[in-house]
């Protein structure tokens, strides 16, 4: 079943309260601006942050960055939130230009509190690349997360496996069992979300999960594109995910849902902002 949308907000869909963390790469920082800006014109109050590190100058582009290593911060971030609808929020600004991360047990706190309706976790790095796979430790998931949302960037489709395309390249061989030199298609890309030290490592039972298959309009391997989502839909852990497949930039989104063995389509989820 296939959903044509020209907003964020009616391709994933989201509850009226969410803790959703970003995953992977090709354009989490892009997806979280722009699902920020869509839910507080919404009237929604969003906080948003990382569990890691982001650059400082893409933190302000959030609007109001407050951090937690100055007094009163707790304050400020409240009446940030009543006046403005948005917020990053960060431990500390670095000497390297990036903002130092909340931990995932104070992203628990601030989800707890009345005046955040939604929190969007940037859970890992990718180094600007448009895929990765998880080291170990990665990503840093806070308990009461709600959704986990795995992106990939499709420009990558096509092309033949090199360092400047991915990151983490030991894990994303073992993970895909592409070597460098390979050309990345599909097939092996399905394993990027179903292998259990895949995208999705360390998600917990019965939490969402979201595919977002990004930058569409810069891959020409359109068939292939459309091959990855199929194939991780109708994959065994596919009955439990979502998948997006479409471009940022151009603000065009397919929200595909697999259907069921005997024919009836999987209901999109149906609590609306």
């Amino acid at each position: 079943m296939e959903h044509v949308v020209d907003d964020l907000i009616s391709a994933l869909d989201p509850g009226p309260s969410e803790l959703l963390a970003l995953v992977g790469g090709g354009g989490k920082s892009t997806l979280m601006l722009a699902l920020t800006r869509e839910l507080s014109q919404k009237g929604r109050r969003v906080l948003a942050t990382t569990t890691t590190k982001v650059w400082y100058r893409q933190a302000v582009e959030f609007g109001s960055v407050i951090l937690t290593d100055e007094d009163g911060w707790r304050d400020r971030l409240h009446r940030t939130l009543e006046t403005d609808g948005a917020a990053f929020l960060a431990r500390r600004r670095l000497p390297t230009g990036k903002a130092e991360g909340i931990s995932a047990d104070l992203a628990d706190l601030l989800f707890a509190c009345e005046g955040v309706d939604h929190l969007l976790v940037e859970a890992d790095g990718a180094a600007r690349r448009p895929l990765k796979a998880p080291e170990p430790f990665e990503p840093v998931l806070p308990g009461k997360v709600t959704r986990v949302v795995a992106m990939a960037g499709l420009d990558a489709l096509g092309k033949t496996l090199e360092g400047d395309l991915v990151f983490r390249m030991d894990r994303f061989q073992a993970v895909t069992g592409l070597g460098v030199g390979d050309l990345i298609s599909a097939g092996p890309l399905v394993s990027l979300f179903t292998h259990a030290q895949g995208l999705f490592q360390g998600t917990p039972e019965g939490v969402r999960r979201t595919v977002f298959l990004n930058r569409l309009d810069l891959t020409e391997a359109l068939e292939e594109a459309n091959d990855l989502a199929a194939g991780i839909l109708s994959s065994s852990s596919g009955r439990e995910v979502d998948v997006i497949l479409g471009s940022l930039t151009q603000r065009q989104y397919t929200r595909m849902t697999r259907t069921q063995d005997h024919g009836d389509p999987v209901p999109p989820h149906s609590e609306g902002v």
